[in-house]
């Protein structure tokens, strides 16, 4: 019988930080969203550091849609800007269903 260990922290892990390509805040309150208070809160030089990343999408905001978030490090497994990430990367629940599925992708066990 193959039992899996349950997932219960992120360390040597980021598989959750590789598909986002940047961070997701949401704050277009008239499409129904509220306005993620972290993105309020969030530094002006990070804040011009999302503007400008999203202008090489070319108005395609998905277009990096699968690729690693640009404040993932690569090196050591986690966001530079942890402190700072979307309510979207705070919701990403621990061992939850997205992240043993995205783990046994990423060959994470």
């Amino acid at each position: 019988m193959n039992q899996s260990v349950p997932v219960i922290n992120c360390e040597g892990c980021g598989v959750c930080c590789m598909t986002f390509g940047h961070p997701r805040y949401f704050w277009t309150q008239d499409q129904g969203s509220m306005i993620d208070q972290h993105w309020i809160d969030l530094p002006k030089s990070m804040v011009v550091e999302i503007e400008a990343y999203l202008e090489t999408l070319g108005g395609d905001d998905d277009a990096d849609f699968g690729k690693p978030c640009i404040w993932f490090d690569k090196v050591k497994l986690n966001c530079r800007h942890h402190r700072h990430r979307p309510q979207v990367c705070r919701d990403f629940e621990i061992g939850g269903d997205s992240c043993v599925r995205l783990r046994r992708q990423f060959g994470i066990e």
